[in-house]
C-alpha cells in the first residue's frame, strides 16, 4: 500500500492523537491533588521553550505527564506565570481546581520564583520547591571554578581529541582506553566525572601527550599542565568529591520517595567541606517552600505526597525528546504542531 505523505499524516492524525492524550491526562488526574514541573530551555531554532509536566498525588508513584510545551516570545516572570495559568486551564477546561494544586517544582531562576509568587495567592495549598539537583549542580560549578589548572587541562584535552580522527586513533592505540567522558558545563556533574577519568588514568594520558609531535596550542598547554605539581594537587582534592555525581545520578532515578531524596541531600551536606557546604546551604535557603513542605503535619498530605518529586529531571527528559523531534531539517515545524507531537511522544506510556 502507498505510504501517506507526511503532510497528510500531520493534518489527519496528529490532532485526534493529541486530543486523546490530553483526555487521558485529565482522566488520570481526576479529583486528585497534583504537582507540576516547570522548566525552560532553548530549542534548535533558538527559541525559548517552556515545558510543563503534571503528576498526581495519591500516595503512589505517579509518572509525570507532559501537559504543555509553549514557545515564549520572551522569558520573564509574566510570560511564565501566564503559561502556567494557561496550563491549568488546559487541564481543567471547566474551571481550575485551585485547591488541588499542591506543588510546583522549578529551578531557582529569579524569574521562575517571581512567576510562581505572582499566582500563589490563588492556590490555598500550593508549595513551590526548586529542584535540589540544581542546587547540587551549583556546588559542582563552584568546585570547577575553584580548580583553575584542572579546568584548563580538561578543556585542552577535549580540544586535542575534538574533530581529529588521527589523534583519537593515536590515543586509543597508546592508552587502550575509551574516550574520556564529554564535560558539559551545563550538565549535572559531568565535569567532575571527566576529572575522575583523568585521575584514574593519569599515567596513560600523560604518556599519550608526550608522544604527540604536533604542537598545537591545546597540546602545548596540556603538556605544560600535566607535568606540574599544581595539577596533581588539584586532582587529589577533586578526587574527594566522587560521591557528588553518584548522588546526582541516584536522584535522577524515577519513583524515589520524597524522604529518600531528602536523605541524599543530607548525605551531601555531611560530606562537603565548609566552603562548598556554605554554597549549598545558600542555595537551599533560597528554596521557597522546601522546609514548609516537609513540616506539614496533616496526615492526608503526608501520605499522598510520599512520592513527591524534588528534582526536575523528568522535564529534562522531555527536552531530550524535543531534540529528537526538532531536527536540523524540521525547523519549519510550527510551535503548535511541535507541541502536539511531543505531547503524543512523551506520553506514549499512557494507555
Amino acid at each position: 500500500m502507498e505510504i501517506p505523505d507526511e503532510s497528510t499524516l500531520r493534518k489527519l492524525y496528529i490532532e485526534p492523537l493529541y486530543s486523546e492524550k490530553i483526555e487521558q491526562i485529565r482522566k488520570i488526574v481526576g479529583q486528585n491533588p497534583v504537582y507540576f514541573i516547570v522548566d525552560e530551555t532553548m530549542d534548535a531554532c533558538k527559541r525559548s521553550v517552556l515545558n510543563i509536566l503534571v503528576g498526581t498525588f495519591n500516595g503512589e508513584y505517579s509518572k509525570p505527564m507532559l501537559l504543555r510545551e509553549i514557545v515564549l516570545e520572551s522569558t520573564n516572570s509574566t510570560t511564565v506565570s501566564q503559561s502556567i495559568m494557561d496550563s491549568f486551564y488546559k487541564l481543567w477546561p471547566n474551571g481550575i481546581k485551585y485547591e488541588n494544586v499542591w506543588l510546583i517544582l522549578s529551578d531557582q531562576a529569579k524569574y521562575m520564583i517571581k512567576a510562581v509568587n505572582s499566582i500563589r495567592n490563588l492556590f490555598p495549598n500550593i508549595h513551590h520547591i526548586s529542584c535540589i539537583v540544581h542546587a547540587l549542580h551549583l556546588v559542582c560549578e563552584d568546585i570547577r571554578n575553584s580548580f583553575e589548572n584542572a579546568d584548563k587541562f580538561v578543556a585542552n584535552f577535549k580540544k586535542i581529541l575534538s574533530k581529529s580522527p588521527k589523534r583519537i586513533q593515536k590515543y586509543k592505540k597508546s592508552t587502550e582506553l575509551p574516550l574520556p567522558p564529554q564535560p558539559v558545563v551545563t550538565r549535572w556533574g559531568t565535569w567532575l566525572n571527566t576529572c575522575f577519568f583523568h585521575i584514574d588514568n593519569f599515567k596513560k594520558i600523560k604518556t599519550f601527550l608526550q608522544k604527540l609531535s604536533d604542537e598545537s596550542k591545546a597540546i602545548k598547554n596540556a603538556k605544560e599542565l600535566v607535568n606540574t605539581e599544581e595539577l596533581e594537587n588539584e586532582f587529589i582534592q577533586i578526587n574527594e568529591f566522587r560521591f557528588l555525581p553518584k548522588i546526582i545520578e541516584k536522584l535522577e532515578t524515577q519513583g524515589l520517595r520524597a524522604a529518600a531524596q531528602m536523605e541524599m541531600l543530607k548525605e551531601v551536606q555531611t560530606k562537603l567541606g565548609d566552603r562548598y557546604l556554605e554554597k549549598l546551604e545558600s542555595s537551599i535557603s533560597k528554596n521557597p517552600d522546601l522546609k514548609r513542605f516537609f513540616e506539614n503535619k496533616d496526615l492526608e498530605f503526608k501520605v499522598k505526597t510520599t512520592y513527591a518529586p524534588l528534582t526536575s529531571v523528568d522535564v529534562e527528559r522531555s527536552f531530550s525528546r524535543l531534540k529528537n523531534i526538532l531536527t536540523d531539517d524540521r525547523h519549519k515545524l510550527t510551535p503548535d504542531n511541535m507541541e502536539k507531537l511531543i505531547v503524543i511522544q512523551y506520553n506514549a506510556f499512557l494507555e
